[in-house]
């Protein structure tokens, strides 16, 4: 995740990344008309399908390449953040004490220990993120950063100047290595990054004016980036239980919400 390391290298390396805008409007669609045709994009990257125009979705702004092999173990979880409307954009499983030359969370020297929080971020609508915000001190376990598209709006319980381990290894002969951390200040800067790919990667495939760049640009300014880490990596439910906790709120109010529209 780039909110882990260095901001200006990523930014060089996305900003830059070639653009075949043919290819890319046959993924993302030659038109947006709502929420939901961002939805089945973002599905149909996960589910490695072909979107309702028959092409394969093989990249997202912020995604260059197919979920990695960790990823496929909450994938089920994931998908049904997507479904919910909660776009997710990266994510690591908990681990604790994998041997560092396991295929799947290996790395590191050899004869080592690997350990991982679980970690999600993702983009939420501004009435799903208050849901969010509303359940989540109820789950002491998980530390959170939650900001709008301005940043004026904004909720935290990381301590500001201390980053959070993500992910660590512990091997013979050695100190402790720390690969990735959570960084209260660094997601704020990254916040803005991430905003920023919806307008260059994806708006800008429209007409400056047209009716999908508008819509497109109404949606984001909507969205809240969300970032989670469960920092209870042996046990490892509190992040899942949470976001279960979120989707049967939301769930609810959908329901309700459409049962008053039929008694109407």
């Amino acid at each position: 995740n780039p909110a882990f390391g260095d901001l200006d290298d990523y930014h060089l390396f996305y900003m830059s990344k070639p653009v075949n805008k043919p290819k890319t409007l046959e993924m993302w669609g030659e038109e947006v008309r709502n929420i939901d045709d961002i939805r089945e994009i973002f599905m149909c990257f996960l589910e490695d399908t072909p979107n309702r125009h028959g092409a394969k979705v093989t990249s997202l702004p912020w995604v260059y390449e197919q979920l990695q092999s960790e990823t496929l173990l909450i994938k089920e979880h994931i998908l049904n953040l997507n479904k919910h409307y909660m776009f997710t954009i990266n994510s690591q499983p908990a681990v604790n004490a994998a041997k560092s030359n396991d295929q799947t969370f290996g790395w590191g020297p050899k004869n080592g220990y690997i350990y991982q929080k679980g970690y999600i971020e993702f983009f939420a609508r501004s009435k799903d993120a208050k849901v969010i915000i509303d359940l989540i001190t109820k789950y002491p376990d998980l530390s959170y950063t939650i900001s709008d598209k301005e940043g004026s709006d904004c909720y935290t319980n990381h301590q500001k100047n201390t980053p959070i381990a993500l992910t660590w290894g512990v091997f013979p002969g050695r100190e402790i290595i720390q690969p990735t951390i959570a960084d209260y200040k660094t997601f704020l800067i990254w916040k803005d990054e991430a905003f920023a790919l919806w307008e260059q990667k994806w708006g800008c495939m429209y007409e400056e004016g047209s009716a999908s760049r508008e819509t497109l640009n109404h949606i984001v300014n909507d969205l809240y980036l969300i970032c989670l880490v469960d920092n209870d990596f042996i046990e490892a439910t509190s992040l899942w239980d949470f976001l279960d906790d979120v989707i049967g709120n939301i769930d609810e109010r959908e329901n309700g919400s459409r049962s008053a529209d039929v008694s109407c």
